[in-house]
């Protein structure tokens, strides 16, 4: 083993350590336990319930990412500071052109666990992302305490984490729009796996943008989480940056009296104009920050 290694092996078996208490009283089952911590080892590891999920950045360090038998020794360095066999851990590479995941599919890889008495089900190998944003850990605990008897909406939803939360929270109704058919499947069965109606509460595929341009009812709370760039054939395409402005007055215009919008990006260079919008804007970044993440999405939240 060689000095990076024997490092990145040490580190890993001090976080486990140090975060395997905090996440049993937090009632979490899947924390971040690296991230960067070790600038000559730019990766992050996942725990998901006793599965690994190792991401490398190429974009940033394209010299490590693309060596496979380094690939190989970080994962091994997981297996062993771990204490698992390497059908546990599993390696992505986040690239600027494609998503790339190394373990092929036939390996069980489907699996549920929990966050908070909530149970989320998660796919370690198919796609780059699991289903389950751990970052937004914080954001989704708001939202469940402030649903109780109110009217959400949650766009851009994914597999509809948020929308789970506000139901255990107490929402009157949960509306889940994404445009993604298969996010859509996805978030009724998290919904199902937490006694969740999806006949009352809804999800819905289609542009999100459309849906508040022309939906009439109004909202309590509305969750606005959207990607930093989207392009699909036949629209126009999506730049979180250039077009948030708009986005959130569609949803303020959709917002109840009294009601609020929980607005964030993961985009690192964002800029956010209070000024642009006819609400108080307060911004939960730092109170939303997750223990076990060094980065995380900036959150805002405008009240009507």
């Amino acid at each position: 083993m060689n000095k990076h290694a024997e490092m990145f092996n040490a580190r890993l078996r001090k976080n486990q350590k140090r975060l395997a208490s905090w996440a049993k009283k937090q009632k979490l089952t899947s924390y971040r336990i690296y991230e960067r911590d070790i600038p000559e080892i730019p990766v992050a590891v996942d725990n998901y319930d006793g599965d690994y999920v190792i991401y490398f950045f190429e974009a940033e360090h394209r010299e490590y990412t693309k060596d496979a038998s380094w690939q190989r020794e970080m994962a091994a360095c997981v297996e062993q500071a771990c204490g698992v066999d390497s059908r546990k851990v599993f390696i992505k590479s986040r690239t600027s052109s494609s998503e790339q995941t190394t373990r092929e599919v036939g390996l069980e890889t489907i699996k549920v666990v929990q966050e908070r008495g909530l149970k989320f089900r998660v796919e370690l190998a198919t796609r780059l992302d699991t289903g389950l944003y751990l970052d937004h850990r914080e954001a989704r605990q708001y939202v469940k305490k402030n649903s109780k008897g109110k009217r959400v909406l949650n766009l851009f939803s994914y597999t509809a984490s948020f929308s789970v939360y506000a139901g255990a929270g107490g929402a009157k109704r949960v509306t889940s729009v994404d445009g993604s058919g298969v996010y859509c499947g996805w978030a009724r069965r998290n919904l199902v796996l937490n006694d969740l109606d999806p006949e009352h509460h809804v999800v819905e595929q289609g542009d999100c943008r459309e849906y508040l341009r022309f939906v009439e009812k109004r909202f309590d709370l509305i969750v606005c989480d959207p990607p930093t760039f989207s392009v699909k054939k036949g629209k126009d395409v999506f730049d979180v940056q250039r077009d948030y402005v708009d986005l959130l007055d569609l949803c303020l215009k959709r917002t109840a009296k009294g009601g609020q919008v929980l607005f964030s990006t993961n985009r690192r260079k964002f800029q956010f104009d209070p000024y642009m919008f006819r609400a108080k804007v307060e911004e939960k970044t730092e109170e939303f920050a997750p223990r076990d993440f060094k980065r995380f999405p900036r959150t805002w939240l405008l009240s009507k």
